[in-house]
């Protein structure tokens, strides 16, 4: 009988007693950060002009892109363009340009762009950022 008091005497701390709560101290040893960063490539044209249909390619991999301004229409590129009155802009989330790129103006040779990228990381992400003005 003493087993029997003794075994029901264990379920009921068992079932009544939880086990102790995780440490919440914030140190899990995995890195949590869902922070982003957005990499900004913005062109301007010198003569000022917002008329224009343009191609950016880069050797190392990139996606073409193929814009047509004022109107905005873009096929291909890393993420999102905008016409602006004097150029356009590309914006990437999480991304690092190549360094060098290839810009094509309506139908003009291609020139080399070669900004100055300047680079910044976020959590695990790292973007690259740069202005460059196209005679």
């Amino acid at each position: 009988m003493s087993r029997l008091l003794l075994g029901s005497f264990c379920f009921c701390f068992l079932t009544a007693c939880p086990p102790p709560a995780p440490d919440d101290s914030g140190d899990s040893g995995v890195d949590d950060c869902l922070a982003t960063c957005v990499g900004e490539l913005v062109v301007r044209f010198a003569d000022g002009r917002s008329d224009f249909q343009v191609q950016l390619t880069a050797e190392a991999l990139f996606s073409t892109l193929n814009l047509a301004c004022p109107e905005n229409i873009a096929a291909g590129g890393p993420g999102e363009t905008t016409c602006l009155e004097d150029g356009f802009s590309v914006l990437a989330s999480s991304y690092v340009y190549p360094e060098i790129l290839q810009l094509k103006v309506d139908d003009a040779d291609p020139i080399a762009l070669a900004p100055e990228w300047a680079q910044e990381t976020v959590c695990t992400a790292t973007c690259s950022s740069a202005e460059v003005v196209v005679d």
